[in-house]
């Protein structure tokens, strides 16, 4: 199990979500209440989504969208 969390600009304390292998991220904020602008309804396409990863590991995702900065 994990734990995502969501910073929200303007809002003091963090949305935290648990999650499982697999998850994905933009099901996980609509279904907590995160807005998340996502035109491109989670088909990688538009990149308008940020992922920061503060700890722990992931597979590398490959999308035109991403760097690895």
């Amino acid at each position: 199990m994990y734990t995502v969390s969501f910073k929200i600009p303007g809002q003091r304390n963090d949305v935290k979500v648990p999650a499982s292998p697999g998850d994905n991220i933009l099901d996980l904020a609509r279904n907590n209440g995160v807005d998340i602008d996502a035109p491109c309804s989670g088909s990688g396409t538009c990149g308008k989504c940020v992922v920061r990863l503060i700890s722990g590991s992931c597979e590398a995702i490959k999308n035109q969208h991403l760097s690895e900065a």
